[in-house]
């Protein structure tokens, strides 16, 4: 995780707003590097981020281009930790797709309506219809603006499927994914099952207008219910980057 202070890193992201780079500097190069081998995709994470201004500092609302930056410092941190086995054999290469893809795992959510993403209550059927649309756009727009076209398919794939692996109401469905020999199939399967439970732990630790955070026994108990066959990736979450007081 960030080593910047809380209070310091909100100020960093309420001042700073769509200047993503420099941001992305403050907190850590390895991501302002990936932004500056990809202006097109900086430039739509700003775009992002200025959309968002209004909400940032806001009780109980987290924008998504901050949730997309803890994502992707946490995929760097388990990365490199080493104690992850689906990431112990990672190469420099297969390093940085997945923190691009975990950087970029919701860009998709810029193309729906604000007020629909900071609801204050849960959604109706047909207002997730239009949310569940999220991975989709989010697979256009990285295959859009990427600069690597190898590293676009690849990331674009992993930021599609990041919400097929829980057991609670999978998507996108099974027939619209797209399929890649088999050593790239895996990496993508790994890849995307693990930021599809580091993007759930994410949101349960964040408060909503709703709802609190939840506490590391929920936080373990939901994910381990939703990802079986997780339990060292969300125990190594939870030892982690929660403050043992909890």
């Amino acid at each position: 995780m960030c080593s910047i202070p809380v209070a310091e890193r909100n100020f960093i992201f309420d001042t700073l707003g769509s200047n993503v780079i420099s941001r992305a500097e403050l907190e850590d190069d390895y991501l302002a590097q990936i932004l500056k081998e990809n202006p097109d995709m900086a430039q739509r994470m700003a775009e992002l981020a200025e959309r968002e201004r209004d909400i940032a500092g806001k009780q109980n609302i987290e924008s998504t281009h901050k949730h997309c930056f803890d994502l992707a410092i946490s995929a760097r941190s388990l990365v490199e930790s080493g104690d992850i086995k689906e990431l112990a054999k990672t190469t420099r290469q297969g390093k940085k797709i997945f923190v691009m893809s975990a950087l970029f795992h919701d860009i998709g959510k810029s193309e729906i309506d604000l007020e629909l993403l900071t609801k204050d209550g849960p959604l109706t059927d047909e207002e997730y219809k239009i949310f569940k649309g999220h991975p989709q756009a989010g697979y256009e727009i990285c295959l859009d603006n990427l600069s690597n076209p190898a590293e676009a398919a690849i990331v674009a794939e992993i930021v599609l499927r990041h919400h097929t692996h829980k057991q609670n109401k999978p998507y996108p469905a099974e027939s619209e994914l797209h399929r890649f020999e088999p050593e790239t199939e895996e990496m993508i399967h790994n890849y995307s099952q693990i930021i599809a439970v580091i993007d759930a732990f994410d949101s349960l630790r964040s408060s909503r207008s709703y709802r609190q955070a939840a506490g590391r026994e929920e936080v373990v108990d939901l994910l381990s219910a939703d990802f079986p066959g997780q339990e060292d990736l969300i125990n190594f979450l939870a030892d982690n980057f929660i403050p043992e007081n909890e």
